[in-house]
């Protein structure tokens, strides 16, 4: 027989357990790091500083040929407007 004021909402308990396991997940990364914060800092800075150049290489590059694409582009449409 089916309860009827029994809700299947495992909603709060999916939340705790996320929950404790970040925290756990947190309090063993504390544990474990073998670098100060300064060090650390540091690595990050230089992550996102090498990040941001590919980034501005690979938009450079796409750029370029987007260019290319544009003038192609125009010299077809002048070869077509030709004939």
């Amino acid at each position: 027989m089916k309860i009827p004021f029994k809700s299947n909402n495992n909603q709060a308990l999916i939340i705790t357990a996320v929950t404790l396991v970040t925290a756990a997940a947190v309090a063993l990364a504390y544990l474990f790091a073998t670098e100060s914060g300064k060090e650390t800092r540091k690595q990050l800075e230089d992550a996102v500083e090498e990040g941001s150049e590919h980034a501005q290489d690979y938009l450079e590059a796409k750029t370029h040929q987007l260019k290319k694409k544009k003038t192609d582009l125009h010299e077809l449409e002048d070869l077509v407007k030709d004939h």
